[in-house]
């Protein structure tokens, strides 16, 4: 089912068959795995006391902290011409968001 697990071989196209009019195929609802995907998020946080009733949070949040780049499902529409191809990414780039909060 699976060709060289490629770009452009992720599935072999002769293991697929178009079902007969009418009829529906073998193929098992969710059956074909994707690519493994690696995302950490991180959220560092400081709560400093400036008075006895004064607080200020600062606060760094990081989403896809190793900017890892994970590639999405391969096209499973079996008329195309990019059958089996991964050709999208899937997920978000790294992005950092930084915060401070002033409590009193």
């Amino acid at each position: 089912m699976y060709g060289d697990k490629t770009l452009t071989n992720y599935l072999n196209r002769a293991a697929f068959a178009q079902p007969a009019p009418g009829a529906f195929g073998t193929y098992l609802r969710n059956s074909i795995e994707r690519a493994g995907i690696l995302k950490i998020d991180l959220a560092i946080s400081r709560l400093v006391s400036i008075a006895s009733t004064q607080n200020l949070e600062l606060r760094v949040e990081v989403f896809n902290l190793t900017n890892n780049f994970n590639w999405d499902v391969p096209n499973l529409n079996f008329a195309a011409a990019t059958f089996g191809r991964i050709t999208t990414q899937a997920g978000t780039p790294r992005i950092m968001q930084f915060g401070v909060k002033y409590a009193f």
